[in-house]
């Protein structure tokens, strides 16, 4: 799309990996009901997140505007460690969550176990730490479509969840219905009873 300009597209790529982790946050923050399961955890999420897009904006704005490809290199160089940082940081929580039975926690240590994986492979192959291969030097686009999968099995195992508790939920209140119908009649019944008694003993004993 822009060939004449090869800085933005090496400063869009690394960003566009970057910014990823945001929406992912804001996913499993909705997907774990974090505000009411746990809103000290959705707090400093929040504070994480407004801290990472600051960081983000500098390293953008920093690349576009000087040009340099020696900033550009650092904010790249901070990106591989600042992102697996943050996603471990993640899982941690995940893990938190889980060990609270918060509901479907383990969706999210499952996530951000394959991310911290992958994403570490992609971040020793670009340090050249590990060997370069087709594996290591794409383990980041690996990870991204497990999470994607992972993703869609669990809002699927949600929606399969909530559709079988709004099913229990709901032949219970035909149950309770079905008690109150029950008692409501017991209820006339016995008070008809009363009432005949109250006639028989009480206003027949009177008028006789």
């Amino acid at each position: 799309l822009y060939p004449n300009l090869p800085l933005l597209n090496d400063v869009i790529r690394p960003a566009s990996f970057a910014v990823s982790l945001v929406p992912l946050l804001f996913f499993y923050n909705s997907f774990l009901n974090l505000k009411n399961t746990a809103p000290q955890l959705l707090s400093f999420n929040k504070r994480l997140l407004i801290s990472y897009a600051a960081l983000f904006v500098i390293a953008i704005s920093s690349t576009v505007i000087t040009g340099n490809y020696q900033v550009q290199q650092f904010w790249i160089y901070m990106n591989r460690i600042v992102a697996p940082l943050l996603l471990i940081t993640i899982l941690a929580q995940a893990i938190y969550c889980y060990l609270k039975q918060i509901q479907f926690a383990i969706f999210a240590v499952t996530s951000f176990t394959v991310l911290v994986i992958f994403f570490s492979i992609y971040s020793f192959h670009q340090n050249g730490l590990i060997v370069s291969n087709s594996f290591t030097s794409h383990s980041h686009y690996w990870g991204l479509a497990i999470e994607a999968s992972i993703i869609a099995f669990s809002l699927a195992w949600r929606y399969k969840t909530y559709k079988e508790e709004a099913e229990r939920l709901l032949i219970e209140n035909f149950r309770i219905q079905d008690n109150i119908l029950k008692e409501t009649a017991q209820w006339q019944e016995k008070e008809l009873e009363r009432i005949s008694s109250l006639l028989h003993d009480t206003v027949g004993a009177n008028i006789g």
